[in-house]
């Protein structure tokens, strides 16, 4: 897979964007 993230900071930031791209890709298809 990848690296892991050294910091929570790191694992929430990478967890914030892949649901950010995921609501947007739900508003999309569901709009």
């Amino acid at each position: 897979m990848w690296s892991m993230p050294k910091t929570a900071a790191e694992f929430a930031a990478a967890a914030l964007c892949v649901a950010t791209v995921a609501a947007f890709i739900h508003l999309y298809l569901f709009s």
